[in-house]
């Protein structure tokens, strides 16, 4: 309903979770749920809010939001579920389609400082990369107007949450 999207590392405390979508919401995000234990975990504070896994925190890793025509030149490999799932269902129709502006979202680890950077801004730059600063972090931020696509690094090239 916000049409956020995040990336969580499923391996917690060395044991790899399987996670699903509970149907339930929380602030107008979805709630998880882990198919080992059935807690509950809010995409919003990045932790279980319910079970026995009450407080244990989700490591984020980067996600890369594109475009499937760019992502599959990139990829040629990969695979997707199919929609012909048996059942009379529209899915190409989003239910919880919002009018929201798309931005690059981008989170320091350990501070929790966190930055927007709206598309429509992005879109007006001339020359990429934008350099910038979240703390004391030095970003590198990349937008890719045909495919849709923003991305953030280190100077180093390492993907930044």
């Amino acid at each position: 309903m916000t049409g956020s999207g995040v990336g969580y590392d499923p391996v917690i405390d060395g044991q790899r979770y399987t996670f699903g979508v509970s149907g339930k919401l929380y602030k107008s995000n979805v709630l998880l749920y882990d198919h080992q234990t059935e807690s509950l975990w809010s995409q919003l504070v990045r932790k279980s809010v319910t079970g026995s896994m009450t407080s244990t925190s989700l490591k984020t890793v980067p996600l890369l939001d594109t475009t499937w025509e760019n992502w599959k030149g990139k990829h040629p490999d990969t695979l997707v579920l199919s929609t012909d799932t048996g059942y009379d269902r529209a899915y190409s129709r989003d239910p919880y389609r919002v009018r929201a502006e798309r931005v690059l979202g981008v989170q320091t680890g350990g501070e929790g400082l966190v930055k927007a950077y709206p598309f429509e801004e992005l879109k007006k730059v001339n020359r990429f990369p934008l350099k910038d600063h979240l703390g004391d972090q030095e970003l590198l931020i990349f937008f890719d107007e045909d495919s849709q696509t923003a991305w953030v690094t280190t100077p180093t090239g390492r993907p930044v949450d």
